[in-house]
């Protein structure tokens, strides 16, 4: 999972861009946080995935920088 998280922040940053990743140690457990500065998602993309978590919609794929294929979720 953690691979296919960078992988796809990867896919996602612009050429020459910086991709972050995070870790807390906190109550015995690690969160690891990875940010890019890509492409991003627009407001009906991110509606579009909060209901498709509940309601199994479809989403459509979206190029990366490169015109890679994904939806763009990291997922």
């Amino acid at each position: 999972m953690l691979r296919n998280f960078i992988s796809n922040a990867i896919k996602y940053s612009f050429t020459g861009g910086t991709i972050d990743i995070n870790t807390i140690q906190e109550n015995g457990r690690i969160q690891i946080a990875i940010a890019d500065h890509g492409t991003g998602m627009d407001a009906d993309m991110v509606a579009a995935f909060n209901q498709s978590k509940t309601e199994h919609v479809g989403i459509e794929s979206t190029p990366g920088t490169q015109q890679e294929k994904g939806t763009g979720l990291g997922c």
